[in-house]
């Protein structure tokens, strides 16, 4: 068997071999694609005098075309699916998952029930696919285990970086910071989602997005009443109670006979230039007053 090769660099299943049996290595659990090397580093472990550790070879990670994983399907480097926003926590449960299944059934699984529950025997005989969304939901899961703290932490690095807040702000802010967090905390799927969901917290003009835009001219019989009525309720009440705010809202706007299948809608379209988001009156709440009068007026006036 050749060990070296002409420029005297040593082949493959020779330093393999010594690096493993220097590492005390006894198990070798592989990709399937090694199959053709194993007997070659029996023979390298009997000859050189080592314990020969236990094989183990496991079916290969396919992309979405059930090909071998690659560049070519995505992003592959495991650090770079920490700067997109993924948890540690959910890469590992995911990627424990991809070609193995655990007896309990269960699909979200810490490292220490990882370990007790690991079988080889339960390995799957064919090839497990990455799946990117499967794996953002399970890092969403992950996100919502979160304290508060723990996720604003997060999040903050991405809200800088958007320029959003500033690092004094940061700690100036942080109470402020932690309740837009937290009420983001359940549409999260990768932490640097945060800055997108959640533009016009941190923006005094709110301008409506495409889907915004079609909802404006949908209720265009009733979205400048909805507005009038809000604007009142906002200019008497305030932003800092949401649960009056709301109170309000549903008995003025039932009182000026506005449905809240418009109300809802357009009051949402108004205050955050969106359509979907958190809970409307958290939504108000975190605008703030003087940011809700001007954007209802801002869109009076453009009407």
């Amino acid at each position: 068997m050749i060990i070296l090769r002409a420029d005297g660099m040593p082949i493959y299943n020779f330093v393999v071999v010594v690096d493993d049996a220097d590492m005390g290595i006894t198990h070798v659990i592989r990709g399937e694609d090694h199959l053709s090397n194993t007997p070659k580093q029996i023979h390298m472990y009997k000859a050189l005098g080592y314990q020969v550790p236990k094989f183990a070879h496991i079916p290969l990670i396919l992309g979405r075309d059930k090909s071998k994983l690659s560049k070519r399907h995505g992003e592959t480097a495991v650090l770079n699916y920490r700067k997109m926003g993924y948890l540690k926590e959910a890469m590992v449960n995911y990627l424990a998952f991809l070609g193995w299944s655990p007896e309990s059934g269960k699909d979200i699984m810490a490292m220490e029930e990882l370990i007790a529950e690991f079988d080889l025997a339960r390995v799957h005989k064919a090839g497990a696919m990455f799946d990117d969304q499967k794996l953002q939901w399970m890092n969403g899961m992950y996100i919502r285990k979160k304290s508060t703290d723990e996720l604003t932490d997060m999040c903050v690095p991405h809200l800088i970086a958007a320029g959003y807040i500033t690092e004094a702000e940061a700690v100036s802010r942080r109470e402020y910071l932690k309740k837009v967090t937290a009420v983001q905390q359940e549409k999260l799927k990768l932490i640097n989602e945060i800055a997108g969901l959640s533009s016009y917290f941190f923006t005094e003009e709110a301008p409506l997005t495409d889907d915004a835009k079609k909802v404006w001219e949908k209720n265009a019989e009733e979205r400048v009443k909805t507005l009038e009525v809000l604007l009142k309720i906002i200019e008497e009440t305030g932003t800092d109670d949401k649960a009056k705010v709301e109170e309000r809202v549903r008995l003025d706007m039932e009182a000026a006979g506005i449905k809240s299948k418009v109300y809802m809608h357009v009051i949402r379209v108004a205050v955050s230039g969106c359509t979907q988001g958190p809970g409307l009156f958290d939504v108000i709440e975190l605008v703030g007053k003087e940011r809700c009068i001007k954007r209802i007026k801002s869109l009076l006036a453009g009407n």
